[in-house]
């Protein structure tokens, strides 16, 4: 379900299984042995988003093979805004869904997870997530002149490095080719890792005629992917995917595992506590660089350019739109990076939770505390120009709802986010749709414009 502040109401469709089709089918004896055990949990609102003091119920059903399983013990936990101490207890099923209810006295997210213990052994989980107030979270930290001191001193050092680039064109894959140019760019960078992607252009393109698009990476380690930069480039735009860490593309597999085991393992946390050294310095500066390449591309036409990642991806895409100005349209599925100091307002942090923090909440390294700010979502979302659409997944445990609404609600100007109360850390089918179409509209708006 969605909250839509500027591009009209779009639904995301719920599909869970009802209980009432199954009641005639409740097993009569016991426990069916291989039987297929599930846990339904949902929230009494479809969209899954209440008010601060309203009662959220939870309902939740056991079923084997299909069908409702009675008498059985079911745990839960309910984890608010993704903190340690969760409210437990349990209930016994029944042919009808139970209910658990709870209240969020502060804006934020519940989260409640069910377990049920097979005979077998296994443990069978069941999830909901539920918002109260989502509009109304503030971020935990705000940086404001400082903030801006520092990343111009980095753009100014960016704009002085004379932009150096080299365009190897490479074959299109299957199904592009004759429709669309491709090239393994690299441009210099600050440091020793350049800008590394695919650039994609539709055939015989015309002079400053194209709209630009960037999309970047999640975490991980891997090549650029030459199949996404085309399929942008076939709508007709000029479009740029770059590899998040300024390494070789299409190498074979094991050069990425290695690399994600030895020079990269661990990479989010390397000298997180230096703002001077982090490794997301040197990734937001990619970021900005990636910018300042595709607008000198002698095919954008100079007025449309979008941002588009998932997860650290989309931190990167918020980056991007919050360096640069220029930028148009910013799309951050379920994005990383935001809330480092979701802890001061009583949540979890976002990942990759930079800062650490011990059993009573409490940081456990200074240096990371000061520095963790310049490489905060929220800051960066606070200075977008842009349009912008979000996503957020109600169950997400890797980039928690809180953390993707601090951010969002940081950006000044017009914005959509799209919730998926069903979805953790991944975006089904309607959400990218719901994204790309945001996109595909804005593009032929700003294509209309003189």
């Amino acid at each position: 379900m969605n909250i839509d502040s500027g591009f009209g109401k779009m639904k995301a469709k719920l599909f869970l299984k009802s209980a009432a089709g199954m009641l005639a089918c409740i097993l009569a004896q016991g426990i069916a042995a291989g039987a297929e055990y599930a846990l339904h949990v949902q929230t009494c609102k479809p969209e899954a988003l209440y008010a601060v003091g309203e009662k959220i119920v939870f309902s939740v059903m056991l079923t084997a093979d299909g069908a409702p399983l009675p008498g059985q013990t079911v745990n839960y936990a309910i984890t608010r805004n993704g903190r340690r101490d969760p409210v437990r207890g349990a209930i016994t099923s029944a042919v009808t869904p139970a209910s658990i209810a709870t209240v969020m006295d502060n804006p934020g997210f519940a989260l409640c997870a069910a377990t049920f213990t097979a005979p077998t052994g296994q443990t069978v989980r069941g999830l909901a997530g539920a918002g109260a107030a989502p509009l109304e979270i503030k971020p935990g930290l705000e940086l404001h002149d400082e903030f801006d001191r520092f990343w111009d001193a980095q753009k100014a050092a960016l704009e002085k490095l004379p932009l150096e680039f080299s365009l190897e064109p490479v074959p299109a894959p299957a199904g592009y080719a004759g429709k669309v140019e491709c090239f393994d760019i690299k441009v210099n960078c600050p440091g020793a890792k350049p800008v590394s992607g695919y650039l994609a252009k539709p055939v015989q393109t015309v002079k400053a005629s194209l709209p630009a698009i960037v999309t970047y990476h999640g975490a991980g380690v891997r090549s650029a992917k030459i199949e996404l930069a085309c399929s942008w480039a076939e709508k007709g735009m000029l479009a740029l995917d770059i590899n998040a860490h300024g390494i070789a593309n299409g190498q074979p597999p094991e050069f990425y595992d290695r690399l994600n085991t030895t020079d990269l393992k661990g990479y989010p946390h390397l000298n997180k506590g230096d703002r001077e050294k982090c490794y997301f310095l040197g990734m937001f500066q990619r970021v900005y660089r990636s910018l300042q390449f595709i607008k000198k591309q002698p095919e954008w036409d100079g007025k449309c350019l979008v941002t588009r990642g998932s997860s650290q991806g989309g931190g990167q895409s918020i980056a991007a739109a919050g360096l640069d100005s220029q930028v148009t349209f910013c799309a951050a599925l379920v994005p990383a990076l935001c809330d480092h100091y979701g802890y001061l307002a009583g949540r979890a942090n976002g990942w990759p939770r930079l800062i650490a923090v011990d059993q009573s909440g409490q940081p456990a390294q200074v240096d990371v505390v000061a520095a963790a700010k310049y490489f905060d979502g929220v800051n960066f979302a606070a200075r977008i120009r842009a349009e912008a659409i979000f996503t957020a997944g109600l169950i997400d445990n890797t980039c928690c709802p809180s953390s993707v609404y601090s951010a969002y609600n940081c950006v000044p100007g017009r914005k959509a986010i799209f919730n998926n109360p069903r979805f953790g850390h991944h975006n089904p089918p309607e959400a990218e749709q719901a994204v790309d179409q945001a996109i595909d509209a804005h593009v032929w708006a700003m294509r209309a414009r003189k």
